[in-house]
């Protein structure tokens, strides 16, 4: 698995901010959440849907920030209980500018930094192509992967790999289709493209030109599964969750309540239930369901110690995000 997919949400954020410069200046976070949208769009959309989820990406900063890896400024306090105003897709919901800076003496993964660099194709250089080009470009792309291309394909691609071309101006986090079917109609006027959306003589060699100086690569990180959500709704409706929400107690848990969470069968070995734990709190937090995720932490360290410790030593970057939070 490639560090890209192996990544999570957190350390993808991370090392995109470093990408923009976030170790030495504060990155504005609307430009931020822009360019995770870009970059990411496979961990950044709603579950099954092609619409960006700023909720995601809040967050992750948010996680960021308790872990004291990211310093954020211009954040309102919040006062009371009240109500906050709704906000649009992008906007990150408060009256000031918010900006992020990655805190003094993080040590940043210098791979996963350089490979989400290569996400992001220098702007110089796709200014000087035309949308043909790019729309090849994008063929290729998904051609090399074994993909199907349609122009659905297409719109959406396009729109994350070169979005200072083909997204909307007033609204940045949507794709201007109109521009873009425009550069698919100028690639096959220009003899790329066929018919069929399939790369002709010349558009291949076109591609195979310009792919090693942009080295463009699909999105391969990981989107959020529907299942991580099913598995927090039924968490939830366990009455130990309940009573560990509204109480802050376990009285209602029983001892084998982690293996019934996980619908394991009781067993001797802590390994695999050590397993099956981190893969749940994991799945959990990218669907940035916490509450459950602290609740199957919590159960463990009441009732299975020995669970708890093996997932621990497995993945403590999910057991010091759920300290940090409970801290805080």
């Amino acid at each position: 698995m490639s560090v890209l997919a192996a990544a999570s949400k957190d350390d993808l954020i991370l090392a995109l901010l470093a990408v923009m410069g976030g170790e030495s200046k504060e990155i504005n976070e609307r430009d931020l959440f822009l360019a995770a949208w870009h970059a990411f769009p496979n961990a950044m959309r709603w579950v099954d849907t092609a619409l960006p989820n700023p909720d995601t990406f809040t967050a992750s900063l948010r996680r960021l920030d308790q872990r004291a890896l990211i310093f954020r400024s211009g954040k309102q306090q919040r006062q009371g209980k009240r109500r906050p105003a709704r906000r649009s897709l992008g906007e990150s919901g408060r009256s000031g500018v918010v900006r992020a800076r990655i805190a003094e003496e993080v040590a940043i993964d210098a791979e996963l930094v350089a490979e989400v660099r290569r996400l992001l194709p220098p702007r110089e250089l796709i200014a000087s192509l035309n949308d043909a080009t790019l729309m090849a470009l994008c063929v290729g792309l998904r051609v090399d992967d074994g993909r199907h291309v349609d122009e659905g394909a297409l719109v959406e691609l396009a729109f994350h790999k070169f979005p200072s071309r083909f997204a909307y101006k007033m609204r940045p986090e949507f794709p201007d289709v109109e521009v873009i079917r425009g550069g698919i109609a100028a690639a096959r006027v220009d003899g790329l493209l066929d018919d069929a959306l399939g790369l002709t003589d010349a558009g291949r060699d076109l591609v195979a030109a310009w792919q090693s100086k942009l080295s463009v690569r699909l999105d391969p990180s990981h989107s959020h599964a529907a299942g991580g959500l099913v598995f927090a709704e039924r968490i939830e409706k366990l009455p130990g969750y309940k009573g560990f929400t509204e109480q802050g107690t376990l009285v209602l848990s029983k001892p084998d309540e982690l293996f019934r969470a996980l619908r394991l069968p009781p067993m001797v070995d802590p390994d695999p239930v050590a397993t099956a734990l981190v893969s749940r709190i994991r799945a959990l937090r990218r669907v940035d369901r916490t509450g459950p995720a602290d609740y199957l932490i919590e159960v463990a360290r009441k009732h299975n110690p020995d669970v708890l410790a093996r997932a621990r030593a497995a993945s403590p970057d999910l057991f010091d995000a759920a300290q940090a939070a409970s801290s805080s």
